[in-house]
């Protein structure tokens, strides 16, 4: 029996997971719609066209001037209509078809390529004079609309409060809803949910669209360059660019709204992770018998010695706490009234049952109510010396208190040392417990750099815990620690025993501690050393906190050793009431809220509402931009056709490429500005402009080229696009100086 052997056993363990299954109904929709979108995809690819039939790309307002600048019809056609709405622009180009084509030039050339031009269109008579709306009903875009984003807002800070509630109620009742394992019901949480923010995603999406279709718009709106306004193109790029063209040009609300949208993406995410489900444990009432109580030990006690150096393996071994003890609680040994049956398999028992523990009372004293002194016997080589404590505040302190502070050759003046005394028959001190703490001055050991001390006094009181036992000897579970009700404590009279704390195992630490303050900085509970010479009064405090909780797990095993007594009738102790949860689960389980998706969620969702706002107050006034939306053809050649735009357009600007076309537009050597707004058209030369009398005009409202000075301007004044215009003819130039 006594030899080594080495033999082979068999056993079995019982391992409760969860597999991880592919649902049917989910698959289903899914591959489902992955074919729809891919059928989408083929269709897409086969009717677009193979090759480009525009010389251009329409994408941006100056190429839109160059395709179609040569559409003579349909320019006469929309001749008035700057700011009309989109039903007068409709009516207008109602009755013909529109195609477009090349027409070659009068005079072809061997490499012409012609006018690309838009047909089309009933144009009036040449002889009846166009007329221009001024009383259109302009209207926001209805994702900028101000009542569109103030619900937006509103919707979303709803889902904030929502996921907040329904979190809460999950954490209080264990889940929100209880549902069957070999159901698809609970998907309709995810998918509810996930349809919801879809929403919202599409709402940003719409909102950072129509930003981004007004914005070269709203820069006209003040008046900018050629490259921040006509050329400006936010739709047919990547996000990156658009976020990195919309800093430089400085359109802040699409940077804006562009980052919301791709914030937007991570809801969809972690919507998936937000719900889930729990197997719920099968569970039955069960009964504990009470096997044993507290009473007063004898002294002198012959076990005095067992439990500290059971609390020193637990403080620095990290031996497991022995059956019914947690720390500084001790619960009475319990057992199942009737052994559980062999279904119940392997368990956990939740009972709420009365814990012992100790009470500390103390007081931290600061170091001005300190005073030490040092004693250096008068032995030559001795490296040892005393140090005597006074605390103002502990006059019947016990004189011998003093630090075992052997200071050895080559050990830092500045160590720390700590010293711990109980209350001893022969002592006269105050306090039942005085640890006093610190650190030794750096010049010399002969000094103290900082001090501190705390005093307590203890008494034993009685809480009610909730516990899980596990295992055949029903062990207190730690990975479950024991929920207190602090409520519940009340005092109880038992004679306490005395704490030999200098049985503790004694640590080399380098510093000069007592065994209770070696293990203080040492143990799998410890503080940091540097803690006990921090004067930083929260330093203090952990160190206090930590005594505390110490002397705590030293007490509970002083009463778990010297005073549990075994009961010599169980029968006549009341039964407690407990729940058995089983390993067994059902088929039942519990719909639950995941706390971490839900803390990103609502994050994101409140950075939405600050970009929506912040991209609100950027662009508020849409409805004063455009009179409709200028992402059709014929909306920005009526913005066009009432402007000058086409009049600095030569022949051919179509074929041109930009820098080329870009020349068109300067000023001399400056170039010139672009700007939407009212401008007053003139009327055709005749007879009473030569005689000095001019008429006032219709009010267009379009795109004009802005100039300041320089080459240009003649066409205006019947001298050509060339022509210098001097300080006399300045006067007949549209926008001369005006931005």
């Amino acid at each position: 029996m006594m030899g080594e052997t080495q033999e082979k056993s068999t056993g079995t363990a019982v391992i409760i997971g969860e597999r991880l299954n592919v649902r049917q109904i989910p698959a289903h929709l899914l591959s489902g719609l992955l074919g729809f979108v891919l059928m989408l995809v083929l269709a897409a690819i086969a009717l677009a066209p193979a090759k480009g039939f525009l010389p251009r790309d329409p994408n941006t307002i100056i190429n839109m001037a160059t395709l179609l600048a040569h559409s003579r019809q349909l320019l006469q056609c929309l001749r008035g209509t700057g700011a009309a709405d989109t039903s007068i622009v409709r009516e207008k180009l109602l009755g013909t078809n529109y195609y477009t084509g090349v027409e070659p030039y009068e005079k072809a050339e061997k490499e012409a390529r012609g006018y690309f031009k838009i047909f089309g269109g009933a144009p009036p008579p040449q002889n009846q004079p166009p007329e221009f709306v001024r009383n259109a009903d302009w209207k926001h875009p209805l994702p900028l609309h101000p009542w569109t984003r103030l619900a937006a807002v509103v919707t979303m800070i709803g889902m904030i409060v929502a996921l907040e509630v329904v979190l809460r109620i999950s954490n209080a009742h264990a889940g929100i809803a209880t549902t069957k394992a070999n159901t698809d019901r609970h998907f309709l949480w995810t998918t509810g949910t996930g349809v919801i923010f879809g929403l919202v995603v599409l709402y940003l999406a719409a909102a950072d669209c129509a930003t981004r279709c007004l914005a070269p718009y709203a820069k006209l709106k003040e008046g900018g360059s050629f490259e921040t306004t006509v050329h400006l193109d936010f739709m047919d790029k990547s996000k990156h660019r658009i976020l990195f063209d919309a800093v430089k040009t400085q359109n802040i609300a699409v940077a804006f709204t562009t980052t919301a949208l791709i914030v937007a993406s991570l809801l969809a995410t972690f919507s998936g992770a937000l719900y889930s489900t729990t197997p719920i444990p099968s569970s039955r009432p069960v009964k504990l018998q009470t096997l044993d109580s507290f009473i007063n030990a004898s002294a002198p006690c012959p076990t005095c010695t067992t439990d500290t150096l059971l609390a020193s393996l637990i403080l620095d071994a990290n031996l497991t706490f022995p059956s019914f003890t947690f720390e500084d609680l001790n619960f009475n040994s319990l057992q199942l009234s009737e052994p559980l049956d062999m279904k119940d398999g392997a368990g956990t028992i939740i009972a709420t049952v009365p814990a012992l523990r100790s009470r500390l009372d103390c007081r931290l004293y600061p170091q001005s109510e300190i005073n030490t002194n040092f004693t250096v016997p008068d032995i030559p080589n001795q490296f040892s010396q005393n140090m005597k404590v006074n605390i103002a505040g502990e006059p019947c302190l016990d004189p011998s208190v003093r630090s075992n502070a052997v200071l050895p050759p080559g050990v830092s003046p500045s160590s720390v040392f700590g010293v711990a005394t109980p209350r001893s028959a022969a002592s006269s001190q105050c306090s039942d417990f005085t640890y006093v703490w610190g650190q030794l001055s750096d010049t010399t050991p002969m000094q103290v750099g900082y001090i501190s001390a705390l005093g307590c006094n203890e008494t034993l009181e009685t809480v009610t815990a909730k516990i899980r036992l596990t295992g055949t000897s029903l062990h207190v579970d730690t990975t479950y620690p024991p929920v207190v009700q602090e409520n519940t404590a009340k005092p109880i009279k038992l004679r306490l025993l005395p704490l030999q704390y200098g049985l503790l195992a004694n640590l080399t630490t380098g510093n000069q501690l007592d065994p209770f303050f070696s293990s203080l900085v040492t143990s799998r509970f410890a503080v940091p050393a540097g803690n006990l010479g921090d004067p930083g009064l929260g330093k203090s405090g952990l160190v206090a906190d930590a005594i505390v909780r110490q002397h705590g797990i030293l007490r509970a095993q002083n009463l778990n050793v010297n005073s549990r007594r075994r009961l010599p009738d169980i029968t006549a102790q009341q039964t407690i009431p407990a729940m058995l949860e089983s390993t067994s689960v059902t088929s039942l389980r519990r719909l639950v809220q995941d706390n971490a998706s839900t803390r990103i969620i609502q994050s994101v969702l409140g950075l939405l509402i600050a970009l929506t706002l912040v991209a609100w107050l950027l662009m508020p006034g849409t409805d004063t931009i455009l009179p409709r939306n200028p992402c059709s053809i014929a909306s920005v050649a009526a913005l066009l056709a009432d402007g000058n735009v086409f009049g600095f357009l030569g022949r051919g600007a179509e074929w041109q490429a930009t820098e080329e076309m870009k020349r068109s537009f300067l000023d001399g050597s400056h170039s010139m500005g672009f700007k939407i707004g009212y401008e007053r058209v003139r009327k055709r030369r005749g007879a009473e402009d030569v005689n000095g009398i001019r008429g006032d005009g219709d009010m267009a409202y379009g795109i004009n080229v802005k100039r300041g000075g320089g080459w240009g301007g003649g066409e205006d004044v019947g001298l050509g696009i060339l022509a210098r215009v001097n300080g006399a003819q300045r006067g007949f130039v549209r926008g001369w100086g005006k931005m």
